[in-house]
């Protein structure tokens, strides 16, 4: 049974702590764009960008997120 049909809101920070040749805010400007192909409604703040949708189609958005993150950026080193 699905009981997830309310609209939800989720506030989204990427803080970006990757290695890699690229600026940080380039991986900041692919995830608002993997938002924007999404179709959910959003909104970009100087600090966080808030989505609004059903339960599912938010937590599978965080997921591709995730996801699409993990593939093409390795966390950088500790130095510990």
């Amino acid at each position: 049974m699905d009981n997830h049909t309310h609209i939800i809101s989720a506030s989204l920070q990427l803080v970006p702590m990757m290695a890699g040749d690229k600026h940080p805010y380039h991986w900041i400007d692919e995830v608002i764009d993997l938002i924007r192909v999404s179709g959910v409604n959003y909104s970009v703040g100087p600090f966080s960008t808030s989505v609004e949708a059903d339960y599912k189609t938010v937590t599978r958005l965080i997921d591709t997120i995730n996801s699409f993150l993990v593939a093409n950026y390795r966390p950088m080193q500790s130095a510990i």
